[in-house]
């Protein structure tokens, strides 16, 4: 069993309009926080679900399922951060934490319960990949970034899982990583430069990475090989979304 904390202030702009939450886009006739709560629990193995995000995000969370929506206090990290400390804030359970975006258009209960089950005991973070291979026979042409290691060619996902206390004690360390996230500079300078300019030219092996995030953190870290592809598609830019609309998977008009 694992409690969830799902971000939900994510926005993607479409050409002549404003910003839009993604969270809030529908499919199928749901939006994207709809289907992400839902998933989790209807898989059975989350117990409370942490939503964060901004106002508009509450109806659509509270319908489907969420324990409680909390309000948006800053980027990702810092609303990621404010739904661990929720957690442990009420109760003392110290489980494991899923933490998902609800941007991910394919995501079911299937891929949740899969996930959750090969979480590792006794790992602080948990990062699942995707082969490239698996990723784009279920969504061949889809565009994609993947990270090249020495095992292959690897698509990142749109959940993990950590355990809250060793991920709390490393809060500036977080938030200082997701800001240079888009800066390959300043990331390289945060897991050091050697292990980055190893990672560029794909001579990192999935150990190594998991080494890194060891060290970096300060906690026990592992990759998770073999979760559902769906879980590493999620609409991160306009091009993703095109290619939904173009797949005919029933996107429709935002909320």
């Amino acid at each position: 069993m694992v409690d969830a904390v799902l971000p939900a202030g994510g926005t993607i702009t479409q050409k002549g309009q404003e910003p839009i939450l993604k969270a809030l886009m529908v499919v199928n006739g749901s939006t994207l926080l709809h289907r992400a709560v839902t998933s989790l629990r209807s898989s059975g193995l989350v117990d409370r679900i942490v939503v964060v995000g901004p106002q508009e995000v509450e109806k659509s969370a509270l319908e489907a399922g969420a324990s409680i929506v909390l309000q948006a206090v800053g980027g990702g990290a810092e609303n990621m951060l404010a739904g661990l400390d929720w957690l442990t804030a009420n109760d003392s359970a110290r489980r494991p934490v899923a933490i998902m975006a609800t941007d991910l258009p394919f995501v079911d209960t299937n891929s949740i319960s899969g996930f959750v089950s090969s979480i590792p005991e006794g790992v602080d973070v948990a990062v699942p990949l995707v082969h490239q291979h698996e990723f784009l026979a279920r969504y061949p042409g889809a565009p994609a970034s993947f990270v090249r290691l020495v095992e292959g060619n690897f698509a990142l996902t749109g959940v993990y899982a950590v355990n809250p206390s060793a991920v709390q004690r490393q809060r500036e360390v977080l938030t200082r990583l997701f800001k240079s996230r888009k800066s390959q500079w300043r990331t390289a300078r945060e897991v050091g430069l050697r292990h980055a300019f190893r990672l560029v030219r794909g001579r990192l092996s999935v150990p190594e990475i998991s080494a890194v995030v060891t060290r970096v953190f300060k906690c026990s870290a592992a990759a998770v090989i073999g979760v559902d592809a769906s879980l590493a598609f999620d609409i991160d830019e306009l091009d993703d979304l095109e290619w939904c609309r173009e797949a005919n998977v029933g996107f429709e008009a935002t909320s």
